[in-house]
């Protein structure tokens, strides 16, 4: 036999051959490491733009459907007698029209002669450059008077079937197609079919209304609340804060009056409104900041622009787009109405409402 051909079968691979192998194998799987990263980056994009579609959505949906029941106050027209409140400890000078939508532009000391001023927890967290809303109405939720009032003074009696979970001290809205009261429940007592709501002098300036009710007037609780923008006192990963949309619910019943705040979408950066002031002179609508309102009792309409962020930063670059909130530029930068040149993703929602009680 041939011990050349045997030595020649027992070659293994040259320096050359090897380090050519090592090349291959690191391009193929560097190659593959960079698809797997962009498939991951592209995923966690695609999952944080529809977690932002869902989030904008829902919260103009949410917003929406309180800002276009302002001024509800069951049949009662806007044109009709103004609401008569005889319910003690509410705020000095209370007037349920011009409450029923009033707008705050946070800036500085914002909360100064505001029901807000000495509530801290909202002071502190509520973000500077935004804007902020209050509404308050009658409830949707409501029933009817089962049997006349003997008098303006006598109780209430409304069905049990209708249980609006009335209870002592809540306040109450009262309204036919003429005349709505506010009142405070004095005592609430439960009976067969019926739940009878009191309204004496101890929980009210006085106990009459401004009429004796008769069968099938409106009656619900009374709600106010506070739409803001805060922080959340949460951070992504890259320790950025993380923002959301808030309600406070102002519950008059307790004095002074507490406020429940709820976190109600995270990830909205920013809020704006403009208000449409029908104009007196040509019936036009002109869309303005709160400060240039002339009349907010004139508002038949609200613009609306939030700004919706993902949690993490998911984008290639940083954000340095502009986006138009209600019509109002928001930038990138440091500034207070500027969004961070970060890398998070965002996208802008925007709608007009009209208010329906206008």
């Amino acid at each position: 036999m041939n011990n050349n051909i045997l030595k020649s079968k027992q070659y293994g691979f040259s320096l050359i051959e090897l380090m050519l192998a090592l090349v291959i194998s690191i391009a193929i799987t560097g190659g593959l490491f960079s698809i797997y990263l962009n498939v991951r980056v592209s995923q966690d994009s695609t999952q944080a733009n529809a977690r932002i579609q869902e989030s904008g959505r829902f919260a103009l949906e949410y917003l929406k459907q309180d800002i276009r029941m302002v001024g509800y106050r069951g049949c009662l027209s806007r044109t009709s007698p103004q609401t008569n409140v005889i319910a003690k400890n509410m705020p000095v000078a209370y007037d349920p029209l011009v409450n029923e939508v009033i707008g705050y532009d946070i800036k500085t000391n914002w909360a100064v002669g505001t029901i807000f001023e000495n509530e801290t927890a909202i002071i502190s967290d509520i973000k500077t450059g935004t804007n902020a809303l209050s509404i308050s109405r009658m409830a949707s939720l409501n029933s009817e008077l089962i049997q006349d009032q003997t008098s303006n003074s006598s109780d209430i009696i409304i069905d049990k079937v209708s249980d609006l979970g009335i209870e002592k001290n809540d306040i109450i809205y009262i309204s036919d197609c003429n005349n709505a009261d506010i009142f405070r429940t004095s005592d609430v007592n439960t009976a067969v079919g019926m739940i009878t709501l009191q309204h004496d002098a101890s929980s009210n300036i006085t106990t009459n209304l401004s009429k004796t009710y008769q069968e099938g007037a409106i009656v619900a609780k009374y709600q106010s609340k506070f739409y803001f923008v805060g922080d959340t006192g949460r951070n992504n990963t890259a320790n950025e804060k993380i923002y959301a949309l808030y309600e406070v619910d102002i519950n008059y019943s307790t004095s002074p009056a507490t406020y429940t705040r709820n976190e109600l979408i995270e990830g909205v950066e920013n809020l704006q409104v403009l208000y449409g002031e029908v104009l007196p002179t040509t019936n036009n609508v002109k869309y303005v900041t709160k400060d240039n309102v002339t009349d907010m009792e004139n508002v038949s309409s609200i613009q609306l622009g939030l700004l919706i962020t993902s949690q993490e930063n998911v984008r290639k670059n940083n954000d340095n787009n502009t986006y138009y909130l209600a019509q109002q530029a928001i930038i990138s930068g440091t500034g207070s109405n500027n969004h961070a040149s970060d890398k998070r993703l965002r996208h802008a929602f925007n709608t007009t409402i009209q208010i329906r009680n206008r």
